[in-house]
């Protein structure tokens, strides 16, 4: 019987891509990811080979009864967001930790910036579900999928931006008005002088974590520094296509500009104009999280500030706030993720 990449995916709880990627040896998967999709694979093919020679010998000693299973649904967004594969992987890794009590991190990808669409994946995930983790838009369609799921017994947490005036039970991530704070003040400082015009590029103001950055982002900058103009916020949906075309609308039509802010991802795009535009290092660029594209744009100047949240600790922070919740146990008191800033001088 030919064992198929999704049924591997499953049993591993990362994606089909990741297997994918893992048989054919492709670059872009972690280490310790890779080591549990071989694993597992290894594992299956074993008991495909051993099925046929099971008899009464091998059932004459009785297994002892396994842990109940916890089953944690990952409603994460599809795109060119490298950051959500890294989340992903993540929680693979740290539900492959968890030796005590077997968890099975199942991975759903969709288009959460269509509210009805992410409703709809919500409202799929059957009864067997332990928990959901989401990152959402912050929209009314959202937030009554959490109330049907909170209805069916299904707690929910939020994941690297926070849905509002629903039942989750908690929200893990940065503290993302500080985080827009810190790129402000840091791309006041950066300039030699703070004059001139200020690019936004956001996934979406409806991601509440992007217009918290948004609004911390404006606040400083009226604060600290009113030589510097932002021309307003516009948005390219975590998207690198879109972003490419958005970054040459503004090189196009400000000539006075000095800074880009990328709010959420689609870094890559946004790099890319400015290396064919030739201005790559004549305006400061702050943009987020940490992955193979933004490191490799600090690396070669493209990119000046990395303002990074660490998947690993967000994974192990939303397994812990369910499992709290399923045990009946008083829920953690809410830390948000560190927020770390990298330049090209102390890349990890």
């Amino acid at each position: 019987m030919k064992i198929k990449n999704r049924d591997i995916a499953k049993a591993a709880g990362v994606s089909v891509a990741t297997v994918d990627r893992v048989l054919n040896e492709r670059p872009g998967v972690h280490e310790r990811t890779a080591a549990l999709v071989k694993a597992v694979m290894e594992q299956m093919v074993a008991e495909r080979i051993a099925l046929p020679n099971q008899g009464v010998r091998a059932s004459t000693k009785p297994r002892a009864p396994a842990a109940a299973e916890v089953v944690l649904d990952v409603v994460l967004p599809t795109g060119t967001n490298v950051f959500m594969e890294m989340l992903a992987e993540a929680f693979a890794h740290q539900a492959s930790l968890r030796i005590a009590e077997p968890i099975r991190a199942r991975i759903h990808r969709t288009d959460v910036f269509a509210p009805r669409n992410l409703a709809a994946e919500l409202a799929r995930i059957g009864e067997s579900s332990s928990g959901v983790i989401v990152v959402g838009l912050d929209h009314p369609v959202t937030r009554e999928a959490i109330k049907a799921l909170d209805r069916r017994g299904i707690p929910t947490v939020t994941l690297v931006t926070d849905i509002t005036s629903c039942p989750r039970i908690g929200y893990v991530g940065v503290d993302n008005r500080a985080a827009g704070r810190t790129a402000a003040l840091l791309m006041g400082r950066l300039l030699h002088r703070p004059e001139g015009k200020i690019a936004l590029i956001a996934g979406s103001r409806s991601f509440r974590g992007h217009e918290e950055r948004e609004m911390g982002f404006r606040a400083v900058v009226g604060e600290e520094f009113p030589g510097l103009e932002i021309v307003g916020l516009r948005e390219g949906h975590d998207e690198d296509v879109e972003n490419v075309k958005l970054m040459h609308d503004f090189v196009a039509s400000v000539p006075d500009l000095v800074g880009v802010y990328s709010i959420g991802a689609g870094n890559r795009g946004i790099g890319q104009v400015l290396e064919e535009q030739g201005i790559a290092g004549r305006l400061v660029f702050i943009g987020h999280e940490l992955t193979s594209e933004t490191r490799a744009l600090l690396l070669h100047g493209v990119m000046d500030v990395a303002i990074v949240q660490d998947p690993e600790q967000e994974a192990a922070a939303a397994i812990s706030l369910l499992l709290a919740r399923l045990h009946e146990e008083h829920l953690p008191v809410a830390h948000p993720i560190k927020i770390e800033v990298v330049l090209r001088e102390n890349l990890p």
